[in-house]
């Protein structure tokens, strides 16, 4: 039998430190329901990470008293790098009351990435790729019932509410009905795949929605942890360039997220139950233009 999974994400203190803040937060959950294709290797245990404490690790048991599962952290919502593409500082702590070990990225999503740069930098093959499986929804109509309410919910069109589930044409009429793409539902009902070469990345993207992609939960990894057991704690953390060595980011100050991973010991992988936290990146300087020409990297800063 699948177990869902049950943890509680709360606040235990907030304190006020220089120029910043640190949080203390607890997760507890009893059973992780684990999805293959989401699983991920360890990869290896962060060399980098400081140990800051003496004891052994205290498992917590649910009410099964069979092992549940804790996980504790400390942090300061901020890292702070020089260029886009050098060590940043950070400050992240696994305390020892945890029984798990994280791994933990820094990461922009999509969403921002539009807002900032006007595109994600994906390649044109993975936008094409991703629309397709959109156009495949729009054309047999078999999008899940919560995929609608989802775009129902970000006003993608207001004309229909979900219910049930419907037909490819019913699909095109409605969002025709809201000029979805430009399009009406007779140029929709029209599309094929080599259409898509015509589309921008944006409307790619768009129709893309109507399959798994959500553009909320699709980030840019720039920077990415070891595994960080319980009692260990990081202090740098090195920031890479976006999409093959092709962009870094210019100074400036970026919202982003810090993703954490949990290891599933079991299994020896990082499990599927992952939290997102809000997270201000802060890159000080631009990186230097001789070597960027030396490394071909282009800088990509904030639009005006």
């Amino acid at each position: 039998m699948k177990r869902n999974v049950t943890f509680i994400l709360f606040v235990i203190i907030m304190m006020m430190v220089p120029a910043t803040f640190a949080e203390n937060l607890a997760i507890t959950y009893e059973g992780i329901e684990f999805v293959d294709y989401s699983e991920l290797p360890i990869d290896y245990i962060e060399p980098n990470a400081i140990k800051v404490a003496d004891e052994e690790p205290v498992f917590i048991e649910n009410e099964e008293h069979t092992d549940g599962g804790r996980l504790e952290l400390r942090w300061n919502g901020n890292i702070y790098a020089q260029y886009g593409c050098s060590v940043a500082t950070i400050k992240y702590t696994n305390p020892i009351r945890s029984n798990q070990g994280v791994k933990v990225a820094v990461a922009i999503s999509d969403e921002k990435m539009l807002e900032y740069f006007g595109t994600t930098f994906k390649s044109e093959e993975e936008c094409t790729e991703l629309a397709f499986k959109g156009l495949e929804i729009l054309k047999s109509g078999d999008i899940p019932l919560n995929n609608l309410q989802k775009m129902y919910n970000k006003k993608v069109f207001t004309t229909y509410e979900p219910t049930t589930s419907i037909s490819g044409e019913e699909l095109a009429q409605i969002l025709g009905s809201e000029s979805f793409l430009g399009m009406t539902a007779e140029q929709l009902l029209l599309l094929k795949t080599d259409d898509l070469g015509k589309f921008s990345e944006i409307d790619k993207l768009r129709l893309a929605q109507l399959g798994e992609y959500e553009i909320k939960k699709s980030f840019a990894i720039i920077g990415q942890s070891g595994v960080i057991n319980p009692g260990y704690e990081i202090n740098e953390l090195k920031l890479t360039t976006f999409y093959d060595n092709k962009y870094a980011l210019a100074a400036g100050e970026y919202s982003g997220r810090l993703l954490l991973t949990v290891y599933d010991q079991s299994k020896g992988t990082m499990s599927n139950l992952d939290v997102k936290l809000p997270l201000k990146i802060h890159i000080e300087e631009d990186l230097p233009a001789d070597f960027c020409n030396e490394y071909d990297i282009t800088l990509i800063s904030k639009r005006e």
